[in-house]
Protein backbone atom coordinates (compact mmCIF):
# COMPACT_ATOMS: atom_id res chain seq x y z
CA UNK A 1 0.00 0.00 0.00
CA UNK A 2 1.52 3.52 -0.71
CA UNK A 3 1.52 5.55 2.14
CA UNK A 4 -0.62 8.66 2.64
CA UNK A 5 1.22 12.05 1.24
CA UNK A 6 -1.31 14.29 3.22
CA UNK A 7 -1.59 15.49 6.58
CA UNK A 8 -3.51 13.69 9.07
CA UNK A 9 -6.96 15.22 10.31
CA UNK A 10 -6.71 16.04 14.18
CA UNK A 11 -8.75 14.53 16.60
CA UNK A 12 -12.16 15.86 16.78
CA UNK A 13 -13.09 17.30 20.42
CA UNK A 14 -16.64 16.35 21.60
CA UNK A 15 -17.29 19.77 23.83
CA UNK A 16 -15.56 22.17 26.21
CA UNK A 17 -15.80 19.54 28.92
CA UNK A 18 -12.24 17.43 29.81
CA UNK A 19 -13.18 13.82 31.01
CA UNK A 20 -15.92 13.70 34.12
CA UNK A 21 -17.47 16.44 32.99
CA UNK A 22 -15.76 18.85 34.29
CA UNK A 23 -14.98 22.65 32.16
CA UNK A 24 -11.59 22.88 30.01
CA UNK A 25 -9.83 25.45 32.03
CA UNK A 26 -7.29 27.18 29.18
CA UNK A 27 -4.69 29.96 30.12
CA UNK A 28 -6.23 32.02 27.71
CA UNK A 29 -10.11 32.92 28.58
CA UNK A 30 -12.93 34.97 26.84
CA UNK A 31 -11.46 37.46 24.15
CA UNK A 32 -12.21 41.13 24.38
CA UNK A 33 -11.93 43.31 21.35
CA UNK A 34 -8.45 45.71 21.74
CA UNK A 35 -6.31 47.62 19.72
CA UNK A 36 -3.25 46.23 17.70
CA UNK A 37 -0.05 46.53 15.80
CA UNK A 38 0.72 43.68 12.85
CA UNK A 39 3.29 41.77 13.23
CA UNK A 40 4.20 38.97 10.68
CA UNK A 41 5.65 35.62 12.52
CA UNK A 42 6.93 32.28 10.69
CA UNK A 43 5.80 29.09 12.52
CA UNK A 44 7.13 25.24 12.29
CA UNK A 45 4.51 23.17 11.56
CA UNK A 46 3.97 21.61 14.30
CA UNK A 47 3.72 24.79 16.17
CA UNK A 48 0.86 25.95 13.67
CA UNK A 49 -0.94 22.38 14.13
CA UNK A 50 -0.83 22.69 17.73
CA UNK A 51 -1.90 26.36 17.64
CA UNK A 52 -5.03 25.46 15.28
CA UNK A 53 -5.93 22.68 17.63
CA UNK A 54 -5.59 25.20 20.68
CA UNK A 55 -7.84 27.26 19.21
CA UNK A 56 -10.57 24.72 18.21
CA UNK A 57 -10.50 23.90 22.13
CA UNK A 58 -10.57 27.93 22.93
CA UNK A 59 -13.80 28.01 20.37
CA UNK A 60 -15.41 25.06 21.81
CA UNK A 61 -15.13 26.13 25.50
CA UNK A 62 -15.65 29.70 25.09
CA UNK A 63 -18.39 29.32 21.83
CA UNK A 64 -16.11 32.14 19.61
CA UNK A 65 -13.69 31.13 17.02
CA UNK A 66 -10.82 33.10 17.21
CA UNK A 67 -7.82 33.73 14.46
CA UNK A 68 -4.50 32.19 15.09
CA UNK A 69 -3.02 35.29 14.29
CA UNK A 70 -4.75 36.87 17.38
CA UNK A 71 -4.47 33.88 19.57
CA UNK A 72 -0.93 33.80 19.27
CA UNK A 73 -0.64 37.46 19.99
CA UNK A 74 -2.98 37.03 23.28
CA UNK A 75 -0.45 33.61 24.16
CA UNK A 76 2.57 36.43 23.10
CA UNK A 77 0.45 38.84 25.72
CA UNK A 78 0.26 36.24 28.73
CA UNK A 79 3.63 34.87 28.93
CA UNK A 80 4.98 38.14 28.71
CA UNK A 81 3.43 39.04 31.68
CA UNK A 82 4.03 35.84 33.37
CA UNK A 83 7.89 36.27 32.92
CA UNK A 84 8.94 38.32 36.52
CA UNK A 85 12.35 38.47 35.05
CA UNK A 86 11.14 40.14 32.13
CA UNK A 87 9.39 42.83 33.99
CA UNK A 88 11.96 43.55 36.05
CA UNK A 89 14.89 43.90 33.11
CA UNK A 90 12.11 45.77 31.28
CA UNK A 91 11.48 48.46 34.22
CA UNK A 92 15.30 48.97 34.61
CA UNK A 93 15.55 49.87 30.71
CA UNK A 94 12.66 52.48 31.16
CA UNK A 95 14.70 54.23 34.55
CA UNK A 96 16.42 57.20 33.66
CA UNK A 97 19.89 57.12 33.54
CA UNK A 98 21.77 58.87 36.43
CA UNK A 99 23.33 62.08 36.04
CA UNK A 100 26.98 61.00 36.64
CA UNK A 101 27.06 58.15 33.56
Amino acid sequence: MAAARHRPQRPRIASGHGEGGSAVSLKIGPIIERASVRLAVVLSPATHDALADYALIHARAHGRELPLGDLAALMIERFLQSDAAFRRARKSLRQPKSATE
